[in-house]
């Protein structure tokens, strides 16, 4: 079914729902200070949004009604769903990423980096979730044990990470001018895009044969993982 709502996230301190026919905004969700990420479950009926307040809190996407406040120690710099809805993982500024019940607003685990996590996501076994940080690192971490299970370190910062359709690799992307897809299960690199400049995303179709990666050069760029090379 065609999507007919998008969300975005504001320095104004507000999350907008959008109908993308009228191009109105059908809702406003507000937090203290400004919203670094706002997402939809995959249902539709529920958002997540992530803010420099330090909490990520969830919505009922009909009604606007806050449904749950999830609260960390320092800015929250981005949250996600998990394919099912009923999970939610968080990325913040105190050097933690968590996963919660949506239901409750329990945390289920935490991880911990030696500095600020930018983002965070979860493979689509829900089993696992991948974060980026500032230390320069991306680690896989269990779901129900909170077990770091896998990590990659890049030179500078890790700007964000994410997991191809089957959960067996995961692409990174860095300030030290690289994006790189890694095998999880054997823990091997599979190839290194360059970059002129700083990279700050990637993340794979839905194929999981090409990565699209965007940096500080006024443009995407799209590469082929089996050879490794730009296409695009």
């Amino acid at each position: 079914e065609r999507s007919t709502s998008i969300v975005t996230a504001s320095n104004d301190r507000t999350a907008a729902v959008w109908d993308i026919e009228t191009r109105e905004v059908v809702m406003t969700l507000k937090h203290d200070l400004e919203i670094n990420s706002a997402v939809f479950d995959a249902s539709g009926m529920a958002v997540v949004t992530a803010s420099q307040d330090g909490s990520a809190r969830v919505w009922d996407a009909s009604s606007g009604e806050g449904l749950a406040t999830l609260k960390h120690g320092g800015s929250v710099t981005a949250a996600a769903f998990d394919p099912s809805g009923a999970l939610i993982v968080t990325a913040s500024e105190d050097k933690t990423s968590s996963v919660w019940d949506v239901t409750s607003g329990t945390k289920v685990a935490t991880a911990r980096h030696s500095h600020a996590v930018y983002n965070a996501s979860f493979d689509v076994s829900s089993r696992h979730f991948v974060t980026a940080s500032r230390d320069s690192t991306a680690c896989v971490w269990d779901v129900s044990t909170g077990a770091k299970l896998f990590a990659v370190k890049h030179s500078d910062r890790c700007m964000s990470a994410t997991f191809d359709a089957t959960g067996n690799r995961i692409a990174t992307a860095s300030f030290d001018k690289s994006a790189t897809v890694w095998d999880v299960v054997s823990g091997t690199k599979i190839f290194t895009a360059k970059h002129r400049n700083l990279v700050f995303s990637a993340s794979f179709d839905m194929l999981g044969a090409h990565i699209v990666t965007g940096g500080d050069e006024c443009a995407a760029k799209v590469w082929d993982v089996a050879s490794g090379k730009e296409i695009a």
